[in-house]
């Protein structure tokens, strides 16, 4: 290998080079996420808190992300008569999320991640390519590429292997509360 061609592939790994990622703010970002969520199962649910049809309850928890280390986030709980159903953040550094927190109950769990507020499932693309200046032409295409900025939205996910997304709603919601905790 020459010197001139070992100077290309030092070019071509500083061109890879990504800014760091501001891990502190990401994980303001995944709280606020929480935050909101956690407001809109306030509101869904007020009139029967009101009532005390409904009793809230949050705790702190950790939770360790090898990106984030070590943190606390609220899990709330929701008692019904005798039953509990908590729903308990798992993470925001994640493949294909923005974040996840889970309803879980005596009768099963029901997963709510953050997506695309448009997507109705998960997106995958497979790229093939014959040659490496294909390749490299298109990761210059993607570099200069305008990508819009996400607009996350909290929705309830299936199971593999045909995922699919569901908006989270006061509706869907109340509907995942009565099947963790009824079956």
């Amino acid at each position: 290998m020459s010197k001139k061609e070992f100077d290309v592939f030092l070019k071509k790994e500083e061109q890879k080079k990504k800014p760091p990622v501001d891990w502190e703010v990401e994980k303001k970002k995944w709280y606020a996420h929480l935050d909101k969520l956690y407001a809109d199962i306030q509101a869904w649910l007020n009139e029967y808190i009101i009532s005390q049809k409904i009793k809230l309850e949050f705790n702190n928890i950790d939770i360790h992300e090898e990106a984030l280390g070590t943190y606390s986030v609220k899990e709330l709980k929701i008692f019904i008569g005798d039953k509990i159903a908590k729903l308990t953040p798992i993470g925001t550094i994640l493949i294909g999320t923005r974040g996840r927190a889970d309803l879980s109950g005596i009768a099963g769990a029901v997963k709510f991640i953050l997506a695309d507020k448009d997507a109705t499932g998960p997106k995958i693309e497979v790229k093939v390519f014959m040659t490496d200046e294909e390749s490299q032409k298109d990761a210059e295409n993607e570099k200069n590429k305008h990508k819009p900025q996400m607009d996350w939205a909290w929705k309830i996910t299936s199971n593999p292997p045909r995922i699919k997304y569901t908006e989270l709603n006061q509706d869907t919601f109340l509907q995942c509360l009565m099947e963790v905790i009824n079956g």
